[in-house]
């Protein structure tokens, strides 16, 4: 089990800087990041409540906190994700301004979480359920009306896969107050709303990123074939008139003059 969990960590941390060196390299934020790095909370938030960090950890209350540091940053890596999807200005500020606004909550509760005091995530947890549920709430309105399928054909997959699994976090954020509130029925008591969400975010998010790797490596592939056919004579192989002038094109940029032109006419070429 120790080994298990060791690899799983180092194989997400391992995808999450490979993605990040694409997106460096590309200077454009490259979906998969947030995706690889809201999974690696998810895994860490999962091993955290199945209570395997004991395994390497003696310290109750060091599990206890990086299960709650991890589940209750997640939803500011997902918001963060879907502000990379969404096109319309609009709900892109939208995302953004919640995004802001949940990371200047989750950092004040932090630092008060470390102070020598009584207040600790435990007794802060009904304000970051309301927090994250507006969070959420904000996040679907922008999914679903700053996207358009047209613009992005995988969107569908992720947006009701998000809507699914959001619905079963805000029931979830229903159930655990009104068990801990109101009543303590067992019925209400017992969760497994929690479960639910991550398994069907967790498909979603890895689907939506299969089907856009794919789409952009046959995109690329696409364009380089209709880049060979424009500047490529189909016949002989050789470069063109338009490769010509591009070639002249570019040395003129450059401010290149010591180059010189020589036409030749072929008779018979194709004998």
């Amino acid at each position: 089990m120790f080994m298990i969990i060791i690899a799983l960590v180092q194989e997400n941390l391992r995808v999450s800087i490979l993605i990040l060196q694409v997106s460096v390299k590309n200077k454009k934020v490259h979906p998969g990041l947030p995706i690889s790095l809201f999974e690696f909370l998810i895994c860490t938030w999962f091993f955290g409540s199945m209570k395997m960090f004991y395994l390497l950890f003696d310290s109750v209350e060091f599990c206890s906190k990086v299960e709650y540091y991890a589940l209750y940053l997640a939803p500011l890596i997902l918001v963060w994700f879907i502000h990379t999807v969404v096109t319309v200005p609009f709900h892109k500020k939208c995302t953004k301004i919640a995004m802001v606004m949940y990371f200047i909550y989750y950092i004040g509760v932090t630092v008060i979480e470390f102070r020598p005091v009584t207040d600790n995530y435990s007794s802060m947890i009904l304000s970051m359920h309301i927090m994250a549920g507006i969070t959420i709430i904000v996040m679907m309105i922008a999914l679903f009306l700053g996207t358009q399928t047209k613009d992005n054909p995988n969107i569908l997959v992720l947006k009701y896969g998000v809507m699914a699994s959001m619905s079963c976090g805000i029931l979830e954020l229903i159930r655990y107050n009104i068990s801990r509130y109101i009543t303590e029925n067992s019925w209400i008591s017992t969760g497994g709303f929690s479960t639910l969400a991550i398994i069907i975010i967790a498909m979603s998010l890895v689907i939506y990123l299969i089907s856009y790797s794919a789409n952009t490596f046959t995109e690329k592939i696409e364009k380089e074939q209709l880049l060979r056919m424009a500047f490529t004579d189909t016949l002989t192989g050789m470069p063109n008139r338009a490769s010509c002038y591009r070639n002249i094109e570019k040395m003129e940029a450059e401010n290149r003059k010591d180059y010189s032109i020589v036409f030749i006419d072929l008779n018979n070429l194709k004998k």
